[in-house]
């Protein structure tokens, strides 16, 4: 993966995960897997719903959905 680019693959994702020091367990089932998806815009309420861009994944097991800004993805330790 290219410095500063976004992960594209689950192992791409996972070492992403563990550069952050993130958990790289699902919260809702503790397996491992997380399927890279793109980028949403979540709306901020206590901000006038000015939006903050965030990278998504989905728990390949569960189905949960995590979110993380591609900033904090794509730094280096």
């Amino acid at each position: 993966m290219e410095p500063g680019s976004l992960p594209t693959t689950a192992d791409q994702y996972a070492a992403a995960l563990k550069r952050m020091r993130a958990d790289v367990r699902c919260p809702s089932c503790s397996r491992e897997g997380w399927l890279p998806g793109g980028q949403a815009g979540v709306p901020i309420e206590e901000h006038g719903g000015q939006k903050v861009v965030v990278h998504v994944a989905v728990c390949d097991f569960c189905g949960f959905v995590r979110q993380h800004t591609p900033a904090h993805l794509t730094r280096p330790n």
